[in-house]
C-alpha cells in the first residue's frame, strides 16, 4: 500500500494463513518476500509471491529465518 495511504486495506495483500517474521520486496521486481519461522526449533520457510500476492513459490531454509539481503 503506499505510504501516503491513510486506511488500512479491507483484504490483506497475502492471505497465507501463516505467521510472517520478516518480510522484504525486491525493489527492481516487486516480488515480495516473507518468512515463517514455524516455532523456531525446526526449518523455516520462505514464501515468493508477485507483485499482486499470489503465491509464486515456497522453499525450505534453516531455523529461524529473519531477513533478507539481495545483491545487486
Amino acid at each position: 500500500m503506499p505510504v501516503t495511504e491513510t486506511k488500512i486495506p479491507s483484504e490483506p495483500l497475502v492471505q497465507n494463513g501463516k505467521l510472517v517474521y520478516g518480510i522484504e520486496i525486491v525493489p527492481e521486481s516487486g516480488i515480495i518476500f516473507a518468512d515463517d519461522t514455524v516455532d523456531y526449533q525446526q526449518k523455516g520457510e520462505i514464501f515468493r509471491y508477485l507483485p499482486k500476492g499470489t503465491l509464486k513459490d515456497s522453499f525450505d531454509v534453516d531455523i529461524i529465518p529473519g531477513s533478507f539481503v539481495f545483491n545487486r
